[in-house]
């Protein structure tokens, strides 16, 4: 059997780090989509709980899913049986960015034993945390290098901590642009019945201030589209290349939208595609999440927007005495850690083991 087989429709990309419980609802959310045309490729990026562990008991029919919110309950179909799967474990560490890989399953999924699926999840194993862009391309890489790769296949990229509706799929596949990456209209988990925004944002360039884009209408304002939850084809990966791997977290989906952009590639909303979203599981809101936006939006702008960087400085150093006003030390902390080793020159992963 060909790891990446013909004929398939949809790749889902979900890349998990410490967060298996999430993972295993968000992936629950795909198979049970009313399209079942699509390979679920996920990967645990090196995460230092259990989460390898608990996804293997998961695929194999060792952990019951279970969806917390009482709302989606009945949206999940009772399921006791295993899922086929490929597991792949890193076997050496990780010098470039080719992984080395193991495949260590069984091929011979019986029906009276497994769910079943028209394609069988891929799980992978990296052998160091390599942050949002590198998990992801591990998953766009084995694609890409795939010999039955298809050019009209799409690929959406999902946060663990996102759960999409039944008609997500099909929603997403009614696009015609050649040429695209579009994002989907985002609900709160928690209170789901209204759309919070449309899941892309337009970027107020002195300050580097995000504004989410909450109408339909603004296909043309749209400068980054949110990378929890984008999707776009084989033939726009293959046009603008992969995710830049120099950020480790934040502004590297705004890196490849702007790339996008440059090349007349459409960034655009599909209104009818939901997806719900825990609101900042995966990375949560403290030290980690300030210092990588504040560094990494210092090297963006050095790089795409430099006629902007010092006011941007400026206003870093504005945030920088509202968090201490507020009393958050930590956080203020992290913007003048961040600012720091931007000067530095320290890109990439400088804290995260």
């Amino acid at each position: 059997m060909a790891i990446i087989e013909n004929g398939i429709k949809n790749y889902i990309i979900i890349l998990n780090y410490n967060s298996w419980k999430d993972t295993i609802e968000c992936v629950e959310a795909v198979i049970n989509s009313s399209c079942q045309n699509f390979q679920v490729i996920l990967i645990d990026n090196k995460s230092t709980n259990d989460s390898e562990l608990n996804i293997l008991k998961y695929l194999n029919g060792k952990i019951e899913p279970k969806v917390e919110n009482t709302f989606y309950s009945d949206k999940i179909s009772a399921r006791k049986k295993r899922l086929p799967y490929f597991y792949y474990t890193a076997k050496h560490k990780l010098v470039t960015r080719d992984l080395i890989l193991e495949n260590t399953s069984k091929k011979d999924f019986l029906l009276n034993n497994y769910h079943v699926l028209l394609h069988p999840i891929i799980f992978i194993q990296t052998a160091e945390n390599l942050g949002f862009a590198g998990g992801n391309n591990v998953g766009l890489n084995m694609i890409l290098n795939s010999n039955n790769i298809d050019n009209n296949s799409n690929v959406l990229l999902l946060n663990p901590d996102t759960f999409i509706s039944t008609e997500t799929l099909n929603e997403l596949q009614k696009i015609e642009d050649e040429f695209f990456m579009s994002s989907c209209a985002i609900k709160d988990y928690e209170t789901p019945k209204e759309i919070k925004f449309y899941g892309a944002y337009k970027l107020f360039k002195p300050f580097a201030l995000l504004q989410p884009i909450k109408s339909n209408k603004t296909n043309n304002n749209i400068d980054y589209i949110y990378g929890g939850a984008l999707f776009t084809n084989i033939k726009t990966i293959k046009k603008i290349g992969l995710l830049p791997e120099e950020y480790f977290l934040f502004w590297e989906e705004t890196d490849w939208c702007f790339l996008a952009k440059q090349n007349d590639v459409k960034l655009i909303i599909c209104e009818k595609a939901i997806v719900y979203d825990k609101v900042g599981t995966s990375i949560g809101r403290g030290y980690l999440a300030h210092y990588y936006y504040i560094k990494n939006g210092l090297f963006f702008y050095q790089k795409h927007l430099k006629q902007y960087l010092f006011s941007l400085i400026i206003f870093n150093g504005v945030r920088y005495l509202n968090k201490i006003r507020k009393g958050e030390f930590e956080n203020a902390r992290a913007i003048i850690d961040g600012t720091k080793d931007f000067f530095k020159k320290k890109q990439g992963n400088s804290i995260i083991s």
